[in-house]
């Protein structure tokens, strides 16, 4: 089909805006297809935030037939489909703000970047199964040693997850080298614990590193802003962050805010479980790095 994506995924020339080249083809869909496609046409905002497998549960379809709709658009895959979907909606918010004053404009931008950064925080907190959070700070407060894996930005969160973890006393390592992580997580044994880092929970290389800790007996915590990802089928806990990235953001700040947040609050929750393991640590820890300050 003419106006999409090519079979390399990279954009077509001349092309048709996504909404109206979906208007067009309906009558080439299948009737569970059309059922895809209405759900994108009544809220493509939502949409473009939703995982595979949640807007094959919204239609009421199966994920192969979300993919199969994305290809008759001419996308390799979904995420290429989804990048369309941001790149319209994008387009069309930016026109309409075109004729905004310049001042006014700047304090709108900062005050909608404070809100959802703080909306990120009370929703993640508001979604926590206290359940599923306690069974994660018991698993860490166990645990011979901590891995943490991410790639991207998620791979930075996990090098600071390590500095925090291994400064209150608590054994840890992160990797984002995705070789570096494989053969981190085949030496893991039963009694250690792996912790996944991917806010779409469909990173290959996180998902797999997981699974391989898992092979070996390790215990899984998954953090992730979707639910229903692939992340979640290889987690013995899965926290879920209310954060929401399109496609055209990843690697966002607000993004980053939900892992950190849900970090913070693991951190918060073993200094209150381990409180004596935590003040030797930080004793003997306090005295060796006080001779670098002046």
């Amino acid at each position: 089909m003419s106006g999409g994506h090519g079979r390399d995924g990279g954009p077509a020339t001349a092309r048709a805006p996504l909404m109206a080249r979906l208007h067009s083809s309906l009558s080439a869909l299948t009737e569970s297809e059309q059922k895809v496609a209405a759900v994108v046409r009544a809220d493509p905002q939502r949409v473009v935030y939703a995982s595979v497998t949640e807007l094959a549960e919204a239609a009421g379809v199966g994920e192969t037939t979300v993919l199969r709709f994305a290809r008759k658009l001419g996308y390799r895959n979904y995420h290429a489909f989804k990048m369309d979907l941001a790149r319209d909606i994008f387009s069309e918010a930016a026109g309409q703000g075109g004729n905004t004053a310049s001042s006014s404009a700047q304090d709108d931008l900062l005050h909608r970047a404070t809100e959802e950064n703080r909306r990120v925080i009370v929703d993640t907190f508001q979604m926590l199964d206290r359940a599923v959070f306690e069974r994660a700070v018991a698993m860490l407060a166990e645990a011979r040693q901590i891995h943490f894996y991410g790639a991207g930005h998620s791979g930075i969160t996990a090098q600071d997850a390590r500095y925090r973890f291994w400064r209150l006393g608590f054994p840890a390592a992160a990797f984002a080298d995705p070789h570096f992580q494989l053969m981190a997580a085949a030496t893991l044994q039963p009694g250690d614990v792996a912790v996944g880092l991917s806010v779409s929970g469909s990173t290959r290389d996180t998902v797999e590193c997981l699974a391989v800790a898992k092979g070996r007996g390790a215990g899984t915590i998954a953090i992730t802003g979707y639910a229903q990802a692939p992340i979640g089928r290889v987690a013995d806990v899965l926290l879920v962050t209310a954060t929401r990235e399109m496609p055209l953001q990843s690697g966002s700040f607000t993004s980053k805010i939900g892992q950190l947040h849900m970090l913070d609050l693991l951190v918060r929750a073993l200094v209150q479980s381990c409180p004596e393991r935590v003040r030797q640590h930080q004793e003997q820890v306090g005295q060796a790095v006080s001779t670098k300050l002046y």
